[in-house]
Formats: structure tokens, sequence, C-alpha cells
């Protein structure tokens, strides 16, 4: 079972070019500190529960928080988000670099 989470850069990348978007737009942080909460809680479900989400291959396990998906994978004692995408892109998008 998993006891830590490692963001990719280009996960990590996408997540941070997002909050931005959402600040610059609302001229607040509030959303982002909603969505901040809800990736925290879910990823923690994710922790504890690693094998809970949907397999949609290549080793990789499906997250949805709100209009986002989070990619990931169980490796060694890590999870692993490999992407995180607006949820309205299509699957082969997200999947492909």
């Amino acid at each position: 079972m998993p006891n830590s989470v490692v963001w990719t850069q280009k996960a990590l990348h996408d997540y941070r070019s997002t909050v931005e978007y959402w600040d610059l737009r609302n001229k607040s942080t509030a959303y982002t500190k909603r969505l901040n909460r809800l990736i925290y809680i879910k990823i923690q479900t994710a922790l504890r529960f690693p094998y809970a989400f949907r397999l949609i291959g290549l080793g990789l396990r499906q997250l949805v928080v709100e209009n986002y998906i989070l990619l990931y994978s169980i490796q060694d004692e890590q999870l692993v988000v490999v992407h995180f995408r607006d949820s309205r892109m299509r699957l082969l998008e997200i999947i492909t670099p």
C-alpha cells in the first residue's frame, strides 16, 4: 500500500497552469483553495484504498475531482500522479504526450 504521493513534472505543470488560469480569471484564489482541498481529500482516499478507483489501462487509475481527472499509478510504496487534466478533454489526449 502506498504511503506517499509523488507528482510527475508534467502533472505538476498541468496542475499549476490550471490553478494560475483560474486565479487570473476569477481574480481570487477561493476556487483554487477549494479545488486543493477536494484534491487532497481524494488523494488521501486513494492512499487508503489505492485500488478502489477505476483502472483505465496501462497500470493507470483515474480519480475524478469536479471537472478534473488525475491519473495515477502505484509504484513501490508511492502513489504517482502522472496526469492532471480537465475531464472534458478526450481520454486519448490525456494519455498521449
